[in-house]
């Protein structure tokens, strides 16, 4: 049973997270401690899950909506605690009169139980030899080798998602009720549009920037190598924040100095396994210019930051012991400047290929499958609506086949039976069996251009950050004869593979992506402070967004999250060259389509939500209107403007 938990120890724990929490609130809390027998640090973490799930809630106080919107969430997530754990395995025993259940506690007491025949003592000499075996899990089944499946007679419907034999079933994706629903949008004053309406084309190009073009050996960086690309980053930082703020060159770290100084560092946490905070920050110098000195920073006279590990920022302040820098003023990173394009070349693009009207872009990330099992319905719904809207672009984010899914980590998730006989199927073999043949009839029905997106996660592209592109051979599909046929939409121009990360240009318009749960990682690790006016909206999610545009990196990030693994020597295909017009960072956050400067920041969420329907976006690109298009004889480059023409709408599968 878990100790009472008191309101004034859940205040003190609200002060250290800055979050003001009054009597009434705190003592809400503490009735929920008790009625769900959790602990403060239990409790305190569902209050961090929940904070980021509620990014519209301000999160310097909380308010008894606030009260109210936790209390369902604690509520939920107890329940789904309790709903996964086992129920005890019963036994029956029968003695020809009556039946009773035992359960392994209490099975014991059949050896005191009389019997009044042969049959009856038998039963309890063999109940109490059951009894004794101490009912452990029987071992698993030996694992079978995978068999050679040459010569065997196969068919097209051993292998059917419709059939195929899989734990549990999908009642909660089928039976859903808000399908097509329409949960966030951007721009609204924009007509939205879909392929059927506009009947136009696009050109879709990958651009170099971010761009890993062919496969890497990893697993092979050595320290030194690490340690060069992090020193190399954070010079090229130190040079960028100087030059563009008009600053005198940093001094070295740890230098003391009863003047205010410039200097340029990494953020660091003091602890190696501690969650930031303002009171545990440090800056770490470079080794060129201060031998990685590191100092402590204090920030209790910035009234606005957020700072997590792995950032490069330039301070200035007052460092008069050599060991603690009083920060003044912070530069949180970098302007990039945006891709520019003459306007007279997007004039001819939007003109001639796309006939001045509006170009569809829609947006699925990984998962596409629900955990209870491999029957893909989500992707299959998804291939519905591209039929039903013929979009220009499909931009397609892994992980395609998860390794985190249930099924596939389970001992015989992927065994089969095919004429009498047990097989294993390889995780590749699922999916050009479920997978691309899905994809290849719809791509023969419309004139969708598909970009592939690889995912870390992904058992079937087992490549760290940054990855290069998928092997074209891995979409061919098995036919309705068991024949590996190549996918016939590379004839016809409709596949891109990109890299993980990477920048698309649709219309020379600039989408960066990246699959790993960036936004995600960095809320957890983040430690902010915002100055807003009283019932103001907290804008985290931008903030966020805001951080990698600053960082010109995908992943600023450092140490690196446990869920994902980056070879360091390949940084700079993380790093961003330009500012994009759309930066898309699937999450499983709460979805959203914001503006972060002139860019537009999406979430699509996932696909498939554990046994639940998630969400895909639709991008509606509207052509560039005469007015910022400007003279269409300039020489001179113009930016895109992609907040004055593109909507989004963040919609349930």
């Amino acid at each position: 049973m878990t100790a009472a938990v008191s309101a004034d120890l859940l205040q003190a724990s609200f002060e250290k997270k800055r979050v003001q929490v009054d009597d009434v609130a705190a003592s809400r809390c503490s009735r929920m401690c008790t009625e769900y027998e959790l602990s403060v640090g239990e409790f305190m973490d569902l209050y961090e899950a929940f904070t980021l799930n509620h990014a519209d809630l301000d999160a310097s106080s909380i308010s008894d909506q606030a009260v109210d919107l936790l209390e369902s969430f604690v509520r939920k997530q107890r329940n789904k605690t309790a709903s996964a754990k086992k129920t005890p395995s019963q036994f029956v025993v029968s003695n020809g009169v009556k039946s009773q259940h035992f359960d392994k506690n209490s099975i014991n007491k059949l050896k005191a139980r009389p019997s009044s025949d042969v049959f009856g003592g038998l039963e309890v000499a063999l109940s109490a030899s059951v009894a004794a075996k101490d009912f452990r899990s029987p071992p698993p089944k030996k694992k079978m080798k995978q068999e050679d499946t040459n010569g065997m007679s196969f068919s097209a419907a051993a292998f059917s998602p419709a059939i195929m034999p899989t734990p549990g079933s999908n009642e909660k994706f089928a039976n859903r009720d808000n399908k097509g629903q329409v949960v966030c949008t951007f721009n609204e004053q924009i007509e939205a549009m879909d392929g059927v309406t506009s009947q136009c084309d696009c050109l879709v190009e990958l651009s170099p920037d971010l761009m890993l073009s062919k496969p890497y050996k990893f697993m092979y960086t050595t320290l030194v190598d690490k340690v060069d690309s992090m020193e190399h980053r954070l010079r090229d930082m130190e040079k960028l924040i100087t030059e563009q703020n008009g600053l005198p060159a940093a001094a070295k770290m740890g230098l003391p100095n009863q003047e205010s100084v410039f200097v340029v560092g990494r953020v660091c946490c003091e602890t190696l396994q501690g969650k930031i905070n303002d009171k545990s920050i440090l800056l770490e110098g470079s080794r060129e210019s201060s031998n990685g000195a590191r100092v402590q920073l204090d920030v209790a006279e910035i009234q606005d930051f957020g700072l997590f590990p792995g950032q490069v920022i330039g301070v200035e302040g007052m460092n008069s012991t050599g060991r603690r820098m009083i920060a003044t003023k912070i530069y949180q990173g970098v302007a990039l400047d945006y891709a520019k394009t003459l306007p007279q070349e997007i004039l001819e693009i939007e003109s001639d290929l796309s006939n001045n009207q509006p170009v569809s872009v829609l947006v699925a990330s990984g998962p596409y499958t629900t955990n209870d099992g491999l029957d893909f319905a989500p992707f299959a719904e998804l291939m519905c609506v591209i039929k039903e809207t013929k979009p220009q672009v499909l931009i397609m984010i892994g992980p395609f086949i998860d390794s985190a899914h249930p099924v596939i980590k389970s001992e015989d998730g992927l065994r089969r039976t095919v004429n009498g006989r047990d097989i294993f199927m390889t995780p590749l073999e699922l999916f050009q069996r479920t997978f691309t043949p899905l994809l290849e009839e719809t791509l023969q029905e419309v004139n969708t251009k598909v970009v592939f997106i690889p995912s870390h996660r992904d058992i079937v592209h087992m490549f760290p950050l940054p990855q290069p592109p998928m092997a074209a051979s891995m979409l061919s599909f098995y036919d309705s004869d068991n024949l590996l046929r190549t996918c016939t939409a590379f004839e016809r121009d409709q596949i891109y593979l990109a890299s993980n990360p990477c920048t698309i240009q649709i219309n020379k318009l600039h989408f960066s992506v990246i699959s790993a749960d960036i936004l995600k990682h960095l809320g957890a690790e983040e430690t902010s402070k915002q100055q807003r006016p009283a019932g103001a909206p907290s804008n985290r999610f931008e903030r966020l967004m805001e951080h990698l545009i600053q960082q010109k990196s995908l992943y600023p990030l450092f140490p690196i999250s446990t869920d994902v693994a980056i070879d360091l020597s390949q940084l700079q295909h993380m790093e961003l060259q330009n500012c994009p017009d759309v930066l898309i960072c699937p999450s499983e956050l709460l979805y959203f389509a914001k503006r972060v400067r002139d860019t537009i920041g999406i979430n699509p969420g996932p696909l498939a939500k554990g046994l639940s329907a998630g969400t895909y976006a639709k991008v509606t690109v509207m052509p560039m209107s005469q007015e910022d298009l400007g003279d269409l004889k300039s020489t001179e480059p113009i930016p895109h403007k992609a907040p004055n023409r593109v909507r989004v709408d963040v919609v349930r599968i």
